[in-house]
């Protein structure tokens, strides 16, 4: 009888045999594709594994006031990082560190000893045990030598004035991309030219954690930020944020801005609003229900786009008088109200005084007559000259957030240019009506507004920024009528009651309405006020209260705050009287 071929012994070694062939040459594959095919990742995962990588911060630059005053600056602190791996007794380890850093009471020392006790895992060979250290506490630790920790030095922006300025300076705050990102005003703005590099250091450690002295080892130095001299002077920021504050709380008004500027150079000597924020917390409280960002962090000296009202009639004016239309002593009739494009124009107090020339016509602040005056300069004209006058453009200031206002392009109606002739029908910000001013104190020549003095650079040296002025906005014969002309308007018009004695004084008030779909709301108003000392031109300022509710004119309320903070800035630059009784 045949026996099974499969019974037979040899078929058995066969069959073990192939089975280890087959794992063998699975081995060989699987140690090629490790060892030859995936030499290049595994690699890189032991590089990794080995290597850490930390990065070196830089130092944001610094900004000054024109008075050598920090106002925003950098504060380091350290964060306390400790190898839970390398601690021994964790209750001694723990009890010795909070014996040496400050807390602010006494139950702060065992909540952070409990707390640290339940993150300390021998497993972990990184934790940041306190943020915040500073450097008094860095120090006590390692006079103690104790073990297993070192530091993380960390630098945050740091306002030696608290609020001072904050809507100018902005604030600091991280992103999702940037630890450090500059927002709104000088930071925000020149975020680029604050900001440094961050540098970065590689080094080897075990797999105990622990630096490899002789491994490997890599540095890239931070580079630090270039720093910036303002042309804000503290003292005059300081001033007008009293001034203003008052203001707004004693007037009922819902916000306020002051601005001073040096009318020969452009320079801004000092920019406040009210209310402002807290430049360490920005949005803590100032986000409505919405998470949408309320209007006291923008700065609406040049965000808000408003309807600037009779401040405008100078302009108007001199436009007329600039272009030969009229002469100085130009006279019109007011019996009543004119009607443009089918639409009543009238004075804002419905007075009618006959015939007026054009001193009357902004001691009166009279509608009537500035209409008539723009239909003679002509609406092509009226917007040239508007235009020249710095409206509906940027002043391109160094601030973030900047609008440049509406004027409307095209064809315009008779009530067009009438309604734009009294500071109706477009729309610009505090600091284009200031800016604009500059062209009658300036003989004729518009002054761009300026913030930044100069760029302190990294490597010593520095950078000043230049003044720069758009000349022949007006003819100097023409500019130097109008000054006198605004200041002879002063000293007899309706705030002449506020008037500061002994100072020449040219300027206007505004009134303007606020429009809401499509109407004028009644008792809501803008109430400004812009001059400037038409001798010395030591400075030129605007005040501009939104809503205020103890009266809606600007007479009764922007002209007593502007001339309470021209008193106290005359003092502050010693400024003799322009006239001796």
């Amino acid at each position: 009888m045949r026996t099974n071929s499969t019974n037979h012994p040899d078929f058995g070694f066969k069959i073990l045999y192939s089975v280890f062939a087959l794992l063998f040459v699975l081995l060989f594959v699987k140690l090629f594709l490790i060892q030859v095919w995936g030499y290049s990742e595994l690699k890189q995962k032991a590089i990794d594994q080995q290597l850490t990588k930390k990065s070196i911060e830089f130092k944001r630059g610094e900004v000054f006031s024109s008075d050598g005053f920090v106002l925003a600056t950098n504060n380091v602190t350290y964060n306390l990082v400790v190898n839970p791996n390398a601690v021994k007794n964790i209750d001694s380890f723990l009890n010795q560190v909070a014996s040496l850093i400050s807390f602010k009471d006494g139950d702060d020392k065992s909540k952070f000893i409990s707390n640290s006790t339940d993150l300390m895992k021998p497993s972990i060979f990184y934790l940041i045990l306190k943020k915040n250290v500073s450097q008094d506490e860095k120090d006590k630790l390692e006079s103690a030598e104790v073990p297993a920790i070192y530091f993380e030095k960390e630098v945050k922006r740091f306002y030696p004035e608290g609020n001072l300025a904050s809507s100018v300076l902005g604030f600091v705050a991280s992103s999702e991309t940037e630890s450090h990102k500059g927002y709104y005003g000088i930071e925000g703005r020149n975020d680029k030219l604050l900001q440094g590099r961050d540098g970065r250091v590689i080094y080897e450690r075990g797999a105990d954690g622990q630096v490899i002295l002789y491994g490997n080892y890599d540095k890239q130095d931070s580079i630090n930020g270039d720093s910036l001299v303002l042309t804000v002077d503290r003292s005059i920021q300081f001033i007008i944020e009293e001034n203003l504050k008052k203001a707004v709380d004693q007037h009922g008004a819902k916000s306020g801005q002051i601005i001073v500027m040096n009318p020969v150079n452009g320079d801004i000597l000092g920019m406040a609003n009210y209310p402002n924020f807290d430049p360490y917390d920005p949005y803590k409280e100032f986000l409505d229900v919405d998470g949408k960002v309320k209007s006291e962090i923008r700065n609406k000296s040049i965000t808000d786009n408003i309807e600037p009202g009779s401040v405008i009639k100078p302009i108007t004016i001199s436009a007329a008088l600039d272009l030969g239309k009229i002469t100085g002593s130009y006279e019109y009739d007011d019996n009543g109200p004119e009607v443009y494009s089918g639409y009543i124009v009238d004075n804002w107090d419905k007075k009618h005084l006959g015939r007026m020339g054009l001193i009357d016509l902004l001691q009166k602040s009279n509608n009537i007559g500035a209409a008539k005056v723009g239909t003679i300069v002509g609406s092509s004209n009226l917007k040239s000259y508007l235009n020249k006058f710095g409206f509906a453009r940027s002043t391109d200031i160094d601030l973030e957030g900047e609008e440049r206002g509406y004027l409307r392009e095209g064809f315009w109606s008779d009530l067009d240019t009438a309604s734009v002739s009294f500071g109706q029908g477009f729309t610009a910000t505090p600091l284009q009506v200031l800016s604009s001013f500059t062209v009658f104190s300036n003989n004729g020549n518009l002054v761009r507004p300026k913030i930044i003095k100069t760029i302190k650079k990294v490597d010593g040296t520095e950078v000043k920024y230049p003044h720069l002025i758009e000349k022949g906005v007006l003819k100097p014969d023409t500019a130097k009528f109008m000054d006198d002309l605004m200041t002879k308007s002063v000293k007899g018009n309706e705030s002449k009651f506020f008037n500061i004695k002994n100072y020449n004084i040219a300027g206007k008030t505004g009134t303007a309405q606020i429009a809401e779909d499509g109407k004028y709301l009644k008792n809501r108003t803008n109430a400004l006020f812009i001059g400037y000392l038409s001798t010395s031109k030591k400075f030129s300022m605007i005040v501009r209260l939104e809503e205020p509710t103890s009266s809606p004119y600007a007479a009764e309320t922007a002209v007593p705050v502007w001339m309470a903070t021209a008193s106290e800035l005359i003092k502050y630059f010693n400024l003799p009287p322009d006239i001796n009784n």
